[in-house]
């Protein structure tokens, strides 16, 4: 789960619509560390994707739309929460 609408514009000192219409998270093909790497896709806010792998700084991601696999930074993730993949209800 990635940091909430509400949590991002307090950081940024802007408006929850303003980081519903302008903020996103780039999800890379490469790690973030790597200097080549290129965007593939986009989350929004408040947004979940399905954790495939992980290192030390980075999480690897498929993205809820368009199914796009790739990497984001553990920074932006606030939460992990174990989802059902078909239903995609919480799991106790």
């Amino acid at each position: 789960a990635l940091w909430s609408s509400e949590e991002i514009a307090q950081e940024l000192n802007k408006t929850k619509k303003w980081v519903f219409l302008n903020y996103t998270v780039d999800v890379w093909d490469k790690s973030t560390s790597n200097n080549q790497k290129k965007v593939i896709a986009k989350l929004r806010a408040s947004s979940y994707a399905e954790i495939i792998d992980f290192t030390e700084e980075d999480y690897k991601v498929k993205a809820p739309i368009g199914g796009k696999v790739g990497w984001i930074n553990k920074s932006h993730v606030k939460s992990i929460v174990n989802k059902n993949r078909v239903t995609k209800e919480l799991c106790n």
